[in-house]
Order: C-alpha cells, then sequence, then structure tokens
C-alpha cells in the first residue's frame, strides 16, 4: 500500500500526511480473513476479536500510534462485517443468497 510515494502513508484527499491517525480497519481485517484465510489475516482476525469487540457489536479501528481503539460504532463497519459473517457462512455474497435482483 503506497500514498504519494511512501509505504502506508495515511493521507488525506489533498495529499496531507495524517501517519499519526493510521489504524487497523476492523472490517477491512476481518474481510480479508474471510477471504484469504492466511497465517497474517489469522493475526488480524485475533486481535481485531481480542481488542476491539464491543457489547454493541465491533470498533470500526485501532490507532497504531495512540495505542487504544477508534470507539466509533456504526452502521457501515458492523452492517459490512455481518455481511461477512454471512457470506463466510453460505459462501455467497447477500444479495445472491436473498435472491435480490439487480
Amino acid at each position: 500500500m503506497f500514498a504519494n510515494g511512501e509505504a502506508w502513508a495515511t493521507i488525506t484527499d489533498t495529499r496531507e500526511n495524517y501517519d499519526d491517525l493510521r489504524f487497523i480497519s476492523t472490517k477491512a481485517a476481518l474481510g480479508w480473513h474471510v477471504l484469504y484465510n492466511t497465517d497474517y489475516t489469522k493475526k488480524l482476525f485475533e486481535f481485531v476479536q481480542d481488542n476491539l469487540k464491543a457489547d454493541k457489536g465491533w470498533y470500526n479501528g485501532f490507532y497504531e500510534s495512540l495505542d487504544e481503539p477508534n470507539k466509533s460504532l456504526t452502521a457501515n463497519n458492523n452492517g459490512v462485517i455481518l455481511e461477512l459473517f454471512l457470506y463466510k457462512k453460505v459462501g455467497e455474497p447477500l444479495i445472491e443468497w436473498a435472491g435480490v435482483k439487480e
């Protein structure tokens, strides 16, 4: 992952650097594990389960430099996560499993 020619750079839409706000995305970490199931994604999955599970869902992510979670609980984040778990269980995207025609 490169931005502005730097590995793992965190930037805004105006290319301003915000590396201090770099974080692990919960939905991305879980999504990679559901899709690829590698040793690396398993570590991400375990980190998320151990550090980002909340009473009412999953926190949005984890700030690396602050060493603390982003405790936002959003419908977007948790909706994507629920759809990921459905995909893992039934083997197809929600839209196909539910029989929704485009």
